[in-house]
């Protein structure tokens, strides 16, 4: 492709400065980024010449089927986990219920007349009837039922 300047063709001049800018070689007499060219062009990159279509999509599946063992894996990580975080609450939770006749202490519903050091609870106050587990009918002192129900998160037990 390329062959060494002759003097005769060139003046020095235009030798000089195609030797600066190209870097013969000079047993082979070839550019050094020539033997490169050819080869990507001709012969492609070693990553071209290893490239075969069959075993590509054997890869390509086989990395497929990782990806999902992999997704799986995650998942399997995943319910273990939920699982011992669920079984780690539930120990630390207690189970609270009333039964007809206990006395609780009710939150107190309005701030008019509050002041800093008045209690959040009022009451005591008598179950009078369960509507369900967590829903009770509240009666005063005297026996007076009131109409509206409470739920277990506003109720708290009065120890006397």
């Amino acid at each position: 492709m390329f062959s060494r300047p002759s003097i005769g063709n060139h003046s020095h001049r235009q030798l000089i400065l195609w030797t600066k800018h190209c870097r013969l070689v000079l047993p082979t007499c070839i550019l050094p980024m020539m033997d490169t060219y050819q080869k990507t062009v001709s012969t492609g990159s070693p990553r071209v010449q290893a490239y075969d279509k069959n075993s590509s999509k054997t890869f390509q599946e086989d990395a497929l089927d990782q990806l999902d063992e992999a997704r799986d894996v995650a998942l399997l990580h995943s319910a273990k986990y939920q699982q011992a975080l669920r079984r780690y609450h539930a120990r630390r939770v207690r189970g609270r219920a009333f039964q007809v006749g206990d006395l609780v202490l009710r939150l107190r519903q309005s701030n008019k007349g509050r002041h800093e050091f008045t209690p959040p609870w009022e009451g005591p106050f008598v179950i009078a009837e369960v509507l369900r587990p967590v829903t009770y009918k509240l009666a005063n002192e005297a026996g007076e039922v009131f109409k509206n129900a409470w739920n277990i998160e506003q109720l708290r037990r009065f120890y006397p």
